[in-house]
């Protein structure tokens, strides 16, 4: 079984300026910054017989490049002890298009798409040991803005869990085409 999930990178530069942002988070486990991704799809764990079907749906997808803005400084669940501190993402028209055509080509191949409406961030720590700041901190970074970051390809990633945390590995990438 490998599990996959499709995402949008991020410029090295910005990763790195959110990781730092991350570690300084009380309590939290900051993401590592060559990890730090936007999530589109969580595809989850599939058989290797579904992996070719899923990489021809991807594959198929039409959607135009488009620009996304990280802007503000959350934490999931909105209510009770914070256990993520995430980073948001300007509202983009054409990234909830280009996610839902993602989900809607997945389903022939078996995978039900999440229920709730996507919310895209990116996730920057992990909280270890809730405290009252978490949301302190958030809310001290709620400005935090980056310039725009053009988006011109989505990647099907396979995620292997291990007791330091998970190994990311690019399956494919998937250009947009104008």
């Amino acid at each position: 079984m490998t599990r996959l999930f499709t995402a949008v990178d991020i410029p090295t530069a910005i990763q790195d300026r959110l990781h730092q942002l991350g570690r300084q988070v009380p309590g939290a486990r900051a993401v590592p910054a060559h990890q730090l991704h936007l999530t589109l799809t969580f595809i989850g764990a599939v058989d290797d017989q579904r992996l070719q079907p899923i990489r021809q749906a991807l594959a198929a997808i039409a959607a135009p490049p488009f620009a996304i803005t990280i802007q503000g400084i959350g934490c999931f669940p909105p209510r009770g002890p914070a256990r993520i501190i995430w980073a948001g993402v300007r509202p983009q028209p054409l990234l909830h298009r280009l996610q839902g055509l993602i989900e809607a080509s997945l389903v022939p191949c078996g995978i039900i798409g999440e229920t709730r409406s996507y919310s895209p961030h990116i996730t920057i720590a992990r909280i270890k040991t809730p405290a009252a700041g978490d949301r302190k901190f958030a809310a001290a970074h709620a400005a935090f803005i980056t310039e725009e970051i053009p988006v011109e390809e989505f990647i099907l990633y396979s995620s292997r869990l291990t007791p330091q945390g998970a190994i990311h590995t690019v399956e494919n990438r998937y250009p947009l085409i104008p």
